[in-house]
């Protein structure tokens, strides 16, 4: 209770607006999926959160983990299991949303969907087909995964009132084993049936034309704004308990830190908000023993941040987007 009291004496107007601006932006539909673009830490995942929190209904979080990306030489098995995978995170929205239909309607097809997870889970670890049935996986053929999708939205329609699902997916360029198939599939598959925002973090997408052609690109640059970024830093502090709040005036960010400090900071984590919290974090705990703020900040910047020394968020593969 406490936290949140701070969080309204924080203007926080003003830290939401140039994330309602990019999330007004985003109006995908079946026939134009949305593609949201921003580096690595601008905060892609709060804007997705304020998107399906705040501004539609029926949006749906389908973002897979690492682990749950797998590759395999069996094209008709693997579409079956990542879309089966995407179904079963439809139907816990639905079990969370609408619980009595959920036990009225979708029980079967949740067994279904257990039981042909089981099935692919049990192949990809053999390797082949020779110790599973194979009768039990005998009807799997292209049209499968998208027959289970199908059986989903009629269930959907039938059990409550239903318009359109919006689907979103984090990090959809992550660098993972079974990437490239995973995100043709998922792309080429869903976008034929829902609404869907994909968040990547390689830029060059917005260097090729027929991907800019066909989908919505919407571009994430609130992260090298200054000024939201000295409101977004502020309320980190206060939020960690690293700045009282009635200190605010004297001994916030935007008191102490010139603004080409700032600037600097920006250039060297290449907008990572993430970073850059890390930085102050650092700077605000040794605060009451420093004598310059803004030549502390720059050493932190160029000692501790910019190396990625022990950072365990810093370090990257390329992101790579394989749609075309």
């Amino acid at each position: 209770m406490e936290r949140r009291n701070i969080m309204i004496y924080l203007k926080p107007t003003i830290v939401n607006e140039p994330i309602l601006k990019v999330t007004r932006d985003l109006s995908p539909s079946k026939d134009n999926p949305a593609f949201l673009v921003g580096q690595i830490g601008a905060g892609k995942t709060t804007v997705l959160n304020y998107y399906k929190d705040n501004l539609r209904e029926n949006v749906v979080d389908i973002t897979l983990e690492n682990e749950d990306v797998i590759s395999s030489y069996n094209h008709k098995l693997l579409k079956l299991y990542h879309i089966s995978l995407v179904i079963k995170k439809l139907l816990l929205y639905v079990s969370l949303n609408f619980p009595l239909a959920y036990r009225r309607n979708f029980l079967f097809l949740d067994a279904e969907i257990n039981h042909l997870l089981k099935l692919c889970r049990s192949h990809f670890q053999v390797g082949s087909y020779e110790n599973i049935h194979k009768d039990d996986l005998s009807f799997v053929n292209d049209n499968t995964a998208e027959e289970l999708i199908n059986k989903f939205i009629r269930l959907a329609i039938k059990s409550f009132d239903y318009q359109t699902l919006t689907l979103i997916i984090d990090n959809f360029d992550m660098p993972v084993p079974g990437a490239k198939s995973y995100q043709k599939i998922i792309y080429y598959t869903l976008k034929k049936y829902f609404p869907l925002i994909l968040s990547v973090s390689d830029r060059e997408l917005l260097n090729n034309s027929s991907l800019n052609e066909n989908n919505e690109i919407v571009t994430i640059d609130y992260n090298f704004d200054i000024p939201t970024l000295y409101e977004i830093l502020n309320r980190y502090l206060i939020k960690n308990l690293l700045l009282p709040l009635s200190a605010l005036n004297e001994r916030g960010l935007n008191h102490l830190i010139r603004r080409d400090v700032m600037e600097y900071m920006i250039k060297k984590t290449n907008g990572n908000i993430k970073k850059m919290e890390l930085a102050v974090n650092i700077l605000y705990k040794h605060l009451d023993s420093i004598s310059n703020p803004n030549s502390s900040l720059l050493k932190i910047i160029d000692e501790e941040i910019a190396p990625n020394n022990d950072i365990p968020f810093a370090k990257h593969k390329p992101r790579v987007l394989y749609i075309k």
